[in-house]
C-alpha cells in the first residue's frame, strides 16, 4: 500500500523520498470500530479548524472530507460536498462554501 502511494505521488511530484514511518489502519477488521466522525473545537485557536484543514498544499494537494466542512461537520453531506468543493477548486471554480444539497 505504501509503495503504491509513493509511486502515484511520484508521478505527480517527481522524485519523492520514501516515508520515514507510517501507520495503516484496518477499520473494517476492528470489531470495536463501528464508525466514527470528527469533531473539531475552537478551544485552542481563534482560527476555524475546518478552514485550516481545507487549505491546499502548494495548490497540488487538496483535502476533503467531513472534517473540512464546519457547517455540516461529521456528516455524509459534509464528506460529499467537500469532495465536490475541492473538485471545483481543482477545476478552477474556487469556492470556500459548503454546498447545500436538498
Amino acid at each position: 500500500v505504501i509503495q503504491w502511494a509513493v509511486n502515484r505521488l511520484s508521478k505527480v511530484y517527481g522524485d519523492i523520498p520514501q516515508p520515514q514511518s507510517y501507520v495503516i489502519t484496518r477499520w473494517g477488521k476492528n470489531p470495536h470500530s463501528l464508525g466514527s466522525y470528527s469533531i473539531v473545537t475552537r478551544k485552542d485557536t481563534d482560527e476555524n479548524p475546518c478552514d485550516i484543514l481545507f487549505e491546499d498544499v502548494d495548490e497540488r494537494l487538496y483535502f476533503a472530507g467531513e472534517a473540512t466542512c464546519g457547517k455540516y461537520q461529521g456528516t455524509v453531506q459534509a464528506a460529499f460536498t467537500t469532495g465536490y468543493r475541492q473538485a471545483a477548486k481543482i477545476l478552477g471554480r474556487r469556492s470556500r462554501n459548503c454546498f447545500v444539497i436538498k
